[in-house]
């Protein structure tokens, strides 16, 4: 195999690559305006989703309150509306609602039941905002009986606990870059090198110039292993305008609750030239 016609080989192929309007879409728009745009679509139709589901969620129907007094005005205090229900799982089912609550006597004792559709974002953000009033309402009812018994109220947190995380911030950017860029850098890469690779072989066959290229004095495996590198390149530049386009996505694109979480993250995460090579 002669190696000194393997530049000559790989800078042809490289131009050939270059005048390829499917090869550039791949390689270089795809990854830097698609994802973007993927992310912006996402980001609007989760934050619409949250904020209408977060709507839904503020009206709740009760039943047996009377046997559990306060309860109204805890759960009005949360910011709950009421509505009237005589079926409370009907209603629940049908979307009338977001959640049921109801008060039952057993045999041991009062017992608040929470009615939810866990299929249903509505349905499971009433659900949890239902269940921390009903919580802070017992430590209330709680704390206002010791109050009474002259007891006082640190009886019922003899202590706090915390955990605390003590990994690096850019650690942490790294665990969530590295749980997510096996998925999509790899489908995009695989995307990004579809195209050369295609035309590399086939197109050159199309474009009636393969008979000219193994007419010339390179040997079959430079020839092969021009179009490889020539190949390997396109993948790899897909891949760093891929990992340059999610980081600067995830910074600005908004998914709602979780978008300062997320921001945080993927904003630790620096794009330095060692850190792009080694992603």
């Amino acid at each position: 195999m002669r190696l000194n016609t393997l530049p000559a080989i790989y800078r042809k192929e490289m131009l050939d690559m270059l005048r390829d309007r499917r090869t550039l879409v791949s390689m270089i728009v795809v990854p830097i305006v698609a994802m973007p745009v993927l992310f912006l679509v996402i980001g609007t139709f989760i934050t619409k989703a949250e904020e209408k589901a977060t709507a839904q969620a503020g009206t709740v129907a009760i039943h047996g309150a009377e046997h559990l007094p306060g309860l109204l005005n805890a759960m009005a205090g949360a910011g709950f509306k009421f509505e009237t229900r005589q079926d409370l799982k009907a209603a629940v089912e049908k979307k009338d609602i977001a959640a049921g609550v109801e008060v039952v006597d057993t045999a041991k004792g009062k017992e608040v039941r929470i009615y939810v559709d866990m299929s249903r974002p509505a349905s499971e953000i009433a659900g949890s905002k239902v269940r921390d009033a009903l919580d802070t309402f017992k430590e209330n009812s709680v704390k206002f009986k010791l109050r009474d018994l002259g007891v006082p109220e640190s009886v019922l947190a003899p202590f706090t606990v915390e955990r605390v995380n003590i990994a690096p911030k850019q650690r942490m950017a790294g665990v969530f870059w590295g749980g997510m860029l096996g998925y999509i850098v790899v489908l995009l890469m695989f995307s990004g090198g579809m195209y050369p690779a295609i035309d590399v072989t086939a197109g050159e066959k199309e474009r009636r110039t393969l008979e000219v290229l193994l007419a010339s004095p390179a040997s079959r495996q430079s020839l092969i292993l021009g179009k490889v590198l020539a190949t390997t390149t396109a993948v790899a530049a897909t891949a760093v305008l891929s990992v340059v386009s999610l980081v600067v996505s995830f910074r600005y694109a908004k998914f709602g609750k979780a978008s300062e979480k997320m921001q945080e993250l993927a904003g630790q995460l620096p794009l330095d030239p060692q850190t792009t090579a080694l992603v």
